[in-house]
């Protein structure tokens, strides 16, 4: 299952706690969209782990790890957003919404920002 119809199914699952009442955040900061993104540019990360790690792994790395913090301030916005949303929202669907955001979505991007950091240094002197 990906990412995005994880985040899907935890909106729905939301929805049923709240009420069967959607939950709306005031800014749509597309996760499903860059969890897409994120998950494409992984396969193209992992495929380019195979051969010989110079300029082109350099590339998908770079890439691939940019994605990923474009979907880690998503989740990051959308967490923030649910602690103003106490009039819209009831406390197990923010939970359900919170939970799924920081286990699910941010341990995944947490881990590999870790791995940016790691190889920061080599990305940056094969890209030169």
């Amino acid at each position: 299952m990906s990412m995005r119809s994880e985040w899907t199914a935890a909106k729905a699952r939301a929805k049923a706690r709240n009420n069967n009442t959607a939950v709306k955040f005031p800014k749509d900061l597309k996760l499903g969209d860059k969890l897409d993104k994120m998950e494409a540019n992984a396969k193209l990360y992992e495929k380019s782990n195979e051969g010989e790690l110079g300029k082109a792994w350099a590339k998908a790395a770079d890439t691939y790890f940019k994605s990923v913090l474009d979907a880690e301030k998503a989740a990051l916005g959308y967490q923030q957003a649910l602690k103003a949303m106490e009039k819209t929202v009831n406390d197990v669907a923010r939970r359900e919404l919170d939970t799924h955001l920081t286990m699910h979505i941010m341990g995944k991007t947490t881990a590999a920002m870790k791995d940016r950091d790691r190889l920061a240094a080599r990305i940056t002197k094969l890209l030169k």
